[in-house]
């Protein structure tokens, strides 16, 4: 304990003037912050830290570089690479003392994917990555976006009112992650006309409205596909009528969204001839023919 030093001898003892001062074991009474990254800076609250020769988080030590012995009560050490959530722990020649409570070690956040990776205002996009538990901020380019931690590798986000295109940005306790490609802010289409009105199968439609070049484009006459479409530029679609096709509204797709046009588009079928009367007659005879889709009729014939 701590007290004088006797020395004794068969002539007699003797007190040393001074007390030697018994330096006990440390023990680590309290850190601050009580989480963080590597690199974070950790002020280290205790007793007995003399002659310290080993810092660690959670067994992982830190560099003789990455620590500061300020006083016998403090030291300051930075958060070491690899380090886990664990235990701190300050070692001298007289033992080692730990922490009572965890320090939580946030890694870095990284983002892998955005799905989708263009979309307009309001639309919601599934971030996926690493390390997102306790994710403070996402950023679409430099605006703040409302978001939803749905699990350490998982974020949604919804595009805010003013992003434009730019990287998605999370920041998290352990750091921030940028995305690698950009989020582009496209609206979705619009459809202002198309002419003609009205057309067979392989008729070719003239399609005008905007932000036609989203990519991932599809074309719709009523419930039919079109597989031949041609994106003139960001106004301007044609597509053929494809044999599927129905009367009804023309729809146009993209990455960005989708749109349905405000007037129908008429199918015009093959025609068919179901009477006519009379049935016989000489030349210049008027005969009266009846059937369907007699539109945009070109010819008649006689055999």
């Amino acid at each position: 304990i701590t007290g004088k030093i006797t020395v004794e001898t068969t002539a007699g003892s003797v007190l040393s003037a001074g007390n030697f001062i018994l330096i006990g074991a440390p023990a680590v009474n309290s850190f601050s912050p009580a989480s963080g990254t590597t690199g974070v800076e950790v002020a280290i609250a205790g007793t007995n830290f003399v002659n310290v020769n080993e810092v660690k988080f959670n067994n992982t030590t830190v560099l003789a570089a990455d620590y500061t012995i300020v006083s016998a009560t403090q030291i300051k050490a930075k958060v070491p690479a690899g380090a886990a959530s664990g235990k701190i722990s300050v070692s001298t020649p007289a033992g080692t003392g730990s922490s009572a409570n965890n320090f939580i070690v946030f890694p870095p956040p990284t983002i892998t994917s955005l799905s989708p990776s263009i979309g307009p205002v309001g639309r919601v996009v599934s971030v996926a990555g690493t390390n997102f538990d306790g994710a403070t901020k996402v950023f679409f380019g430099t605006t703040e976006a409302v978001f939803d931690v749905k699990s350490a590798t998982s974020i949604e986000a919804t595009v805010p009112v003013g992003a434009v295109t730019g990287k998605l940005k999370v920041i998290t306790p352990g750091g921030e992650a940028t995305s690698a490609a950009d989020f582009i802010v496209k609206e979705a289409p619009t459809i202002t006309s198309f002419t003609p009105l009205s057309g067979n199968v392989g008729a070719v439609i003239t399609i005008n409205g905007s932000n036609f070049d989203a990519g991932g484009v599809v074309v719709k006459f009523g419930t039919g596909t079109a597989t031949e479409v041609t994106v003139v530029n960001a106004t301007q679609i044609t597509a053929k009528v494809p044999a599927t096709a129905t009367t009804g509204k023309i729809t146009v797709e993209t990455a960005a969204g989708s749109v349905l046009s405000a007037t129908n588009f008429t199918l015009i079928g093959i025609p068919t001839v179901t009477t006519f009367t009379p049935a016989s007659g000489g030349v210049g005879l008027e005969v009266t023919i009846t059937g369907t889709n007699f539109i945009t009729v070109s010819a008649v014939k006689f055999n």
